[in-house]
C-alpha cells in the first residue's frame, strides 16, 4: 500500500509497471545513444544519413505519441501496452537483422512509431494512488531511469568484446523481458488487477 508521501509501494502492480518502464529506457536510451555510430560503424548509412535517421526516429515517437493519447482512451491500456511493445520488438528484430538499408529504414519508423506511448501509458495506467503520490512517482520514474542510464554502458562493454552489432543486439534481451512483463500486466488486468 501506499503509505502517503512517506512509504515507497510494496505492491506487485506497482513494481510490475516500474519495471516495464526501465526496461523500455534500457531500449530508448540505447537506441538514442547509439544508433547513428551503429549505422555508421556497420556501413549501412553515411555519416548524413545515419544522423538524420536519428531525427527520423524522434518524428515517428512524436507521431505515434499524438495516436497513443487518442487510441489510449478507447482501449484497455495494458492491451495497448502489449501490442506497442511486441511492435517495437518485431522491428527492431528486423532492423539488425537485415541488409537492405531500405527495409532497415522502415524499420526503424516502424521502431520509433511503435515505442512512442510505452512509457506514458504505462505511466497512467499505474494505480492513481502511486501518480498522486511523490514518493511513489519519484520512486516509479528514479529507478526507470536507471536502465537508460545503464544499458547503453552494457553494450559499450558488449561492443568491445563482440562488436558493436552484439551490443546493439542486447537490446532485444531488454524488450524481451519487457514483452513478458507486459503480459503479465495483461493478465493482471484481464482479473481486474493494476
Amino acid at each position: 500500500k501506499v503509505k502517503g508521501e512517506g512509504g515507497i509501494p510494496r505492491t506487485v502492480g506497482f513494481w510490475l509497471n516500474t519495471f516495464i518502464m526501465f526496461f523500455y529506457l534500457c531500449a530508448e536510451g540505447s537506441l538514442t545513444g547509439w544508433l547513428v555510430t551503429y549505422f555508421q560503424d556497420e556501413g549501412i548509412f553515411p555519416a548524413a544519413i545515419a544522423t538524420a535517421m536519428q531525427s527520423f526516429l524522434w518524428i515517428m515517437i512524436l507521431l505515434g505519441r499524438l495516436m497513443c493519447a487518442i487510441v489510449s482512451t478507447k482501449m484497455n491500456k495494458s492491451v495497448l501496452i502489449l501490442i506497442l511493445g511486441l511492435a517495437m520488438t518485431a522491428f527492431f528484430i528486423l532492423m539488425i537483422t537485415v541488409s537492405n538499408p531500405v527495409v532497415i529504414f522502415l524499420a526503424l519508423l516502424g521502431v520509433g512509431f511503435s515505442m512512442s506511448g510505452i512509457y506514458p501509458t504505462t505511466l497512467s495506467s499505474m494505480d492513481t494512488r502511486y501518480n498522486s503520490s511523490t514518493i511513489a512517482t519519484g520512486t516509479c520514474i528514479g529507478t526507470a531511469t536507471i536502465g537508460a542510464i545503464a544499458m547503453p554502458i552494457i553494450i559499450g562493454q558488449v561492443a568491445e568484446r563482440a562488436g558493436l552489432a552484439g551490443g546493439i543486439a542486447t537490446i532485444s534481451i531488454a524488450l524481451f523481458v519487457m514483452v513478458a512483463l507486459m503480459i503479465f500486466k495483461l493478465a493482471r488486468s484481464r482479473r481486474g488487477l493494476i
